[in-house]
């Protein structure tokens, strides 16, 4: 020991003794059975000065407080086991007094404080997502389908398998899942379905024998998407497990969550999802709505979630699009920390296809494989069929012969093609080839393209005059104002009118690392402590999207490309 350390040392025992000597003239022993038995020595023999000789409790003098802070320094937190009871809930209890119903959130509504004021550490854990109106969710490299909103009611629950305390302070838990919501069907979305027909509710794969598929999760209901004249419905189908970490003092998280996103081309515009219309109460377990299309077209739905534009609706699970409208079915990685989450290019990301960017490197391409995954570097991608190795944006045989083989030249791919899915990658689609960085994580393009939208309502649509807005019909006035009609019998007591204009302007979004080796991008999430055993965060992710059947899809979002989501929410801890 050093001697700065020894006389350190010898000054804290020193500072220690004139406590405990304030108080008694000899040395403090715990007995048998008392409550301060099995702490660290210095520490029990603070807590024995303080509980059993000069009984502190309900007395906070100053020779007292002085052995508390003393405590907490050796403790790691102020409460003496001797303090339960006292009515005031120090640093280190969960509660007090014992046998108080004080715990939150407890799953039953049956546990109470112990008789140690200690509250268990939780056994669950859910996130809903809270986006209202805000523009969360950026798909692909051209911006054009950025700062899309997304549906509410969408709540994912794991279970904690483990914490470093177990009970509070709990410290850093670990993660797993997903788990049944606990309030499926009252209140929150029942989102373990059969993947065969998504209205089939179930919990093991026999229940799927009629609807098909298997029994999975599903993060939130369907997901309207609409952009650049084309408009896609989303399933997001939790692919495997969910694990990660939770520290339920400081609310900091992070988890890895792997999805399948199916994808599916819109009916119009205006409606990229089936909507369930008419049922009253979300998640309630009552299908007191309609299907107006898709698979289960005209039969009854419980919504399970809503768009915040009005003409996208209310979608539910009860309503799946056709089969025959998929285009992809795409891995997404998912994994979302309360933290900045970052990506950067560097030598070993692809080098961008689009012609005029070759030189620039990109963040997201495809294996050279009949997969296709989406992909961020050569380590991304298994080794493909044939002599070539796996290359992140390399070519492989599409159709013929010999279909998903590495290649370089046709003449390997017999009756089929050799190339690249997907629209070919560029870092952005400004005018100037050049994103300006603006708030937050977001870039725009100031040297255009400028554009403009139908608004307030359906800024989905791009315009140049108010007639190209004039489709887009609301109620004016009676007992229905400003939700989508094509009839005035829709509008009770009002009109069905154009009331949308072409009067939305702004530069294109994208991302800010135009091309360049060493230039990132981030998701910012947010820390919330939780109180009460409640919270409200903000997950963020970074991750590829890769293309789908549709080259009017890929070309209007730029896919195979960067996602990037940061996703306010509302967390709960379940006991």
């Amino acid at each position: 020991m050093s001697r700065l350390n020894s006389w350190s040392a010898r000054a804290a025992l020193g500072g220690l003794a004139c406590i405990l000597t304030a108080f008694v003239s000899r040395p403090v022993v715990a007995q048998v059975g008392s409550e301060c038995n099995g702490l660290a020595p210095i520490a029990q023999a603070l807590c024995v000065t303080y509980c059993d000789v000069a009984h502190c409790t309900g007395n906070p003098n100053a020779a007292c407080q002085a052995l508390r802070t003393q405590y907490q320094g050796q403790a790691g937190h102020a409460a003496f086991p001797c303090d339960c009871g006292d009515g005031v809930v120090e640093d280190g209890e969960g509660c007090d007094p014992p046998g108080s119903a004080s715990c939150g959130n407890a799953g039953n509504g049956l546990q109470f404080c112990d008789n140690r004021c200690q509250c268990d550490c939780p056994s669950h854990i859910e996130f809903e997502g809270t986006p209202g109106s805000l523009g969360v969710l950026d798909s692909g490299w051209t911006g054009q389908a950025h700062n899309a909103t997304v549906v509410d009611h969408g709540k994912l629950s794991v279970s904690v398998t483990s914490c470093a305390n177990s009970v509070q302070p709990c410290g850093v838990c670990n993660l797993t899942g997903p788990v049944p919501n606990a309030q499926a069907d009252h209140g929150d979305i029942n989102n373990r379905r059969c993947t065969g027909n998504t209205r089939t509710k179930c919990s093991t794969n026999t229940d799927c024998s009629v609807a098909g598929g298997t029994c999975e999760y599903y993060f939130g209901t369907l997901l309207p998407l609409s952009a650049g004249g084309v408009s896609t419905c989303v399933s997001n189908q939790v692919n495997g497990a969910v694990t990660g970490t939770a520290d339920v003092a400081s609310g900091a998280s992070a988890t890895d969550v792997e999805l399948i996103s199916r994808i599916y081309t819109g009916t119009t515009v205006a409606t990229p999802c089936p909507k369930c219309v008419g049922d009253a109460t979300p998640n309630d377990g009552v299908r007191g709505g309609t299907c107006d299309s898709g698979v289960n077209s005209g039969q009854s739905c419980d919504v399970n979630g809503s768009s915040p534009n009005v003409f996208f609706g209310a979608t539910s699970l009860d309503c799946p699009p056709t089969s025959g409208a998929q285009i992809a079915a795409l891995p997404i990685d998912l994994s979302n920390s309360t933290g900045t989450v970052s990506r950067t290019l560097a030598t070993s990301s692809p080098s961008c296809r689009a012609p005029g960017f070759t030189t620039l490197k990109c963040f997201c391409d495809t294996c050279n494989n009949g997969a296709a995954q989406p992909c961020a570097t050569n380590a991304d991608c298994p080794d493909p069929a044939g002599p070539i190795g796996p290359i992140c944006g390399g070519k492989r045989c599409i159709g013929g012969t010999n279909p998903g083989a590495a290649c370089t030249t046709a003449t390997e791919c017999p009756s089929g093609a050799c190339n690249v899915p997907g629209t070919a990658t560029a870092p952005n689609q400004c005018s100037d080839a050049t994103c300006s960085p603006t708030t937050g994580n977001e870039g725009e393009c100031s040297g255009g393209p400028f554009e403009q939208f139908c608004g307030p309502d359906a800024t989905f649509a791009g315009c140049t005059t108010d007639a190209d807005c004039a489709s887009f019909t609301t109620c004016s006035g009676g007992s229905n104002p400003g939700q989508p009609c094509s009839t005035a019998l829709q509008c009770p007591g009002g009109t069905c009118a154009a009331q949308q204009t072409c009067s939305v302007g702004k530069f294109r979004p994208c991302f800010t690392d135009n091309g360049a080796a060493g230039a990132s991008i981030q998701a910012t999430g947010a820390t919330d402590p939780p109180v009460n055993s409640e919270s409200n965060p903000t997950l963020a992710a970074l991750f590829c999207i890769g293309p789908t059947t549709s080259g009017s899809v890929n070309s209007v979002a730029g896919l195979p490309g960067p996602g990037r989501l940061e996703l306010p929410g509302h967390a709960r801890e379940l006991r």
